[in-house]
């Protein structure tokens, strides 16, 4: 489990124009809901784990409206924590990550944010998964 990267990719080659960290278990929990899958199977491409990618102009108004939907339902939802298994230690026993739905929504909030500013300024989104 560790932490995901973005920045939104500068014209010309210049410096990033922003960049975020999502922490370790929010990034992981992005896996688990499968928002990453859902991405891929629309956009037709491959967002995995420990890789990077870029969300091209195309492809950020399709991830925009599904983290939108999903920070709704996080901010509605009865439930306090998420829990789930992120993976399996070297003896066999399941790896589990428990993280507030308060630190979901706060941080889904900028990288919605950051999302919307790369939109409207027609630029990339580098993604460091």
């Amino acid at each position: 489990m560790h932490s995901s990267y973005f920045a939104i990719v500068a014209a010309n080659g210049q410096s990033p124009v922003g960049e975020l960290v999502l922490s370790e278990g929010v990034s992981a929990w992005l896996f688990h809901i499968k928002f990453w899958e859902a991405i891929n199977s629309y956009c037709q491409t491959d967002f995995s784990e420990y890789e990077e990618e870029t969300l091209t102009t195309s492809m950020i108004s399709y991830a925009l409206g599904t983290l939108q939907d999903i920070k709704e339902r996080t901010d509605s939802s009865s439930y306090d924590i998420s829990e789930f298994r992120y993976g399996w230690s070297g003896d066999g026993k399941e790896l589990i990550c428990r993280v507030d739905n308060e630190t979901i929504s706060r941080e889904l909030g900028p990288l919605i944010d950051m999302l919307k500013t790369a939109q409207d300024a027609h630029l990339d989104l580098y993604c460091q998964l």
